[in-house]
């Protein structure tokens, strides 16, 4: 589900998946907006605020922006190359029309289509050179993201709802919600240009070091925030270790190969998550129990055990000292029909806090099953 923060700070209820709302195929929960936004804005704040991560970005970028040259200068020749070739094609069929081998007819249609090709390269190499001319990535100047995130901060507190979902939104491109625990946030390295038109509430970030007329490199970078929880939501550890992709944009982010990653650790207090705070006192933790089917099983051998002895006569009779059914003792006395085996792992099966998979009605077929061979096959296939 990808949620759109143009509600940041007005929020509506809940965020939904659009195809749950419209097309009933996604059975993801609610998410409440205000919760998700919060934590989204707090996480920005100490991204770009923390000098040395972004120094680490900004490293890790440029090696990147270095890397995806050699392949643009590639991409940029065999262009080069296929419009020179085009061209020629173009000056034989000119060629031909005059020398009277080519009808005008045909020789119009083929050149039609050949300028039209000519232009898509053209186009195809005005972009790959202006991509080429984006490739270096002025110097970090420390003061411009803090500077930013001042007035970051202001904007959010006292601002007017369009200027803070305009400003966000130059910082967060796309938020992606795998569960209520688990959220992706593709995030945008800061710079001048990108606030250029957020000066009316912004400094111009005149420091950052950049050519005048120069359309600078859009780096993204994305973090997949996955909260840890123990039991009743409390935290297991003292920070997440995160992984944080780096990519170019905007087009072919996190697609075209060339992505960087480094480290970062995060409490857990600073995680982008829209799990609602526990109410009231925390439920104490479960206590592991003996699996229902184990219980069964050793009640089954205890049963056959009074039949053989003779202390009772018949299962009508245990049927009445237990106070079931005769035909819940049959159900129950037929787990005795499965192989040793399956028998021996069964009673070894541990303490467990959740329902285990393997239960006395998923057992029912596999004892009716004569021949021990296929029993044994099915048991294990039950095991997984």
């Amino acid at each position: 589900m990808e949620a759109d923060l143009g509600h940041t700070c007005t929020p509506i209820n809940n965020y939904v998946c659009s195809k749950r709302s419209n097309y009933r195929e996604c059975d993801q929960d609610f998410l409440r907006a205000d919760l998700l936004e919060k934590a989204i804005v707090e996480d920005v704040k100490s991204i770009f605020r923390n000098e040395q991560f972004m120094a680490r970005l900004w490293e890790e970028a440029n090696k990147r922006l270095t890397a995806e040259k050699p392949d643009l200068e590639k991409e940029i020749a065999r262009t080069d190359a296929q419009l020179a070739k085009t061209r020629g094609a173009i000056e034989r069929y000119f060629e031909a029309f005059e020398a009277g081998t080519l009808k005008a007819e045909l020789c119009n249609e083929k050149i039609a289509g050949l300028r039209a090709r000519v232009q898509e390269m053209e186009v195809e190499k005005q972009g790959l050179e202006a991509r080429r001319e984006r490739l270096e990535l002025p110097a970090i100047d420390r003061e411009m993201p803090a500077s930013i995130m001042d007035n970051f901060e202001k904007v959010m507190a006292e601002g007017a709802n369009p200027k803070k979902k305009h400003l966000l939104h130059r910082l967060v491109k796309k938020v992606l919600i795998h569960s209520r625990d688990t959220i992706e946030v593709w995030y945008c390295l800061p710079n001048a240009q990108r606030f250029v038109d957020c000066n009316i509430w912004l400094p111009k970030c005149a420091s950052t070091r950049t050519r005048p007329g120069r359309v600078e490199p859009e780096v993204w970078f994305r973090i997949i925030h996955a909260a840890l929880n123990g039991q009743n939501g409390t935290p297991v550890a003292a920070y997440c270790e995160q992984t944080v992709e780096i990519a170019l944009g905007p087009k072919g982010a996190f697609e075209n190969g060339n992505i960087g990653a480094l480290r970062r650790r995060a409490p857990p207090d600073q995680l982008v998550s829209a799990i609602p705070p526990a109410q009231g006192d925390p439920k104490p933790p479960r206590e592991p129990k003996t699996p229902r089917v184990v219980e069964l099983l050793r009640k089954a051998i205890e049963w056959q055990a009074l039949l053989e002895s003779g202390k009772v006569t018949s299962q009508a009779e245990i049927a009445n000292l237990e106070r079931v059914s005769r035909a819940r003792v049959t159900q129950i006395m037929g787990l005795l029909n499965l192989a040793p085996e399956a028998q021996e792992k069964i009673l070894s099966m541990p303490k467990v806090v959740q329902k285990p998979s393997i239960t006395e009605r998923v057992l029912r077929p596999i004892a009716t099953i004569t021949d021990p061979h296929d029993q044994i096959r099915e048991f294990h296939k039950l095991l997984g």
